[in-house]
């Protein structure tokens, strides 16, 4: 999709309530969608946003009018096949933990697949695939001994070693799982098997050039094994997790990579980010230290912005009802339209919109914004472009051919994709 879905306001709050109304266990009340609203426009919307389930969760007991038949099908397909998919993940990432495990490597699970479990029931949240982080791992010299292994929230947990190595492990172990080797690049492989698994096995999770590069340098320095004594009796290698308000702090930086330099994101951030909110609450998680962090990756203010539009969309007032357009700021209400219309991942309009409107908020015209933009693509940083092709590392010669080397694999390729975001550029 290159444009931007247009945005109906009830429609994007009735689904909102949907959501809502899940998430608080509750049913909405049968004759509450707006009459201008219809069916097919609130599936269409949960389908772009990839909440079909949540919002099937939501839907009345007796709908008012009813739904019908062809699209009531439809949406129950869409939840099952939702839940079918997070059973089916868990199962195949246990699989893939054993092979793992046995040669020595670590793992973290990432995204939704670590975070669906905050979820208050089973199949609510999608996934079209699972991230992993992995690597062999020794402690670092400065962590205390700990019921945990870490030293509260200042505590440095883990670090990697023998990547190269390491890299070569899990393509043998997901070789041999049935997989195929879809991609490499920036330090992550994609590997698919029919008829619908996807996983993405990482081991940097930031990329070099992006702002919150440093801080995740080390990825498994606030890591923990979440059975130590299991960990101990495979000689460090196990299953690792995240304190909580880690998962949250980089689920934020997560979505703030697709807001301010991808194309956009869908309202299942702002979901993810209230389930966040309610289970750190029930854990009495340590918001001093959530505070901190968010001030060292500069996301206090986007933080504090997707915190309240969450608290907004999916609390109690929106579940029961009472949520009005007039309850918004105008700010909050162009973050919800964007939200809910550019699509989960964003799409290429949003992309170039955002990059050419941020330049002329720098002092630029709009052309030098869409020259900046189109320079930004020619010519990337070269941390970029060997992240991206690992193969010009220790080739500093090739460089130089890379824009041309780019565009003739893009067109290759990806035609409609280049077409697209170049007529987004130009005509916009």
């Amino acid at each position: 999709m290159d444009g931007i879905r247009v945005f109906d306001f009830d429609e994007g709050l009735y689904l909102c309530r949907l959501i809502a109304c899940a998430l608080q266990g509750v049913r909405c009340p049968d004759d509450a969608k707006p009459e201008t609203v219809s069916w097919h426009d609130v599936f269409d919307l949960a389908k772009l946003n990839s909440v079909e389930a949540i919002t099937w969760m939501g839907l009345p007991e007796h709908p008012v009018p009813p739904i019908d038949a062809d699209l009531s099908d439809e949406w129950r397909r869409c939840a099952d096949m939702t839940l079918f998919r997070q059973l089916q993940f868990d199962a195949e990432r246990e699989s893939i933990a054993r092979g793992l495990v046995d040669r020595g490597i670590s793992f973290l699970a990432l995204k939704g697949a670590a975070m669906s479990a905050y979820y208050p029931s089973a199949g609510m949240r999608s996934m079209s695939d699972n991230d992993i982080l992995y690597g062999r791992i020794r402690p670092l010299p400065d962590v205390p001994d700990g019921p945990d292994g870490l030293d509260g929230h200042d505590g440095h947990g883990y670090e990697a070693f023998d990547e190269r190595r390491s890299a070569d492990d899990v393509r043998e172990v997901m070789l041999g799982l049935g997989y195929t080797l879809y991609d490499v690049a920036h330090g992550e492989m994609d590997f698919v098997r029919s008829p619908m698994l996807t996983f993405e096995m990482f081991q940097e999770i930031s990329r070099p050039g992006s702002e919150h590069h440093d801080y995740y340098a080390n990825p498994w320095r606030r890591t923990a094994p979440r059975d130590a004594a299991s960990f101990e009796a495979c000689k460090g290698a196990g299953e690792m997790r995240w304190p909580i308000e880690d998962e949250y702090l980089f689920h934020l930086v997560h979505m703030f990579k697709h807001w301010e330099h991808g194309g956009g994101c869908g309202i299942r951030f702002v979901a993810d980010a209230y389930v966040y909110d309610v289970a750190m609450h029930d854990r009495g998680a340590d918001a001093g230290y959530v505070r901190g962090e968010l001030e060292k990756l500069d996301l206090v203010s986007f933080e504090r912005r997707v915190r309240g539009l969450a608290a907004l969309v999916f609390g109690g007032r929106s579940a029961s009802g009472k949520l009005r357009p007039a309850d918004f700021t105008d700010e909050d209400a162009a973050f919800l339209r964007s939200l809910l219309t550019c699509g989960i991942y964003g799409n290429l309009g949003f992309k170039v919109q955002h990059d050419v409107e941020r330049s002329v908020a720098a002092g630029s015209s709009v052309f030098s914004g869409r020259l900046r933009y189109l320079w930004s693509r020619i010519f990337p940083s070269r941390g970029l472009l060997v992240s991206a092709y690992p193969w010009l590392e220790g080739r500093p010669w090739l460089i130089p051919f890379m824009p041309v080397y780019r565009l003739v694999r893009g067109l290759a390729l990806h035609r409609r994709k280049v077409i697209g975001e170049l007529r987004a550029l130009l005509f916009r």
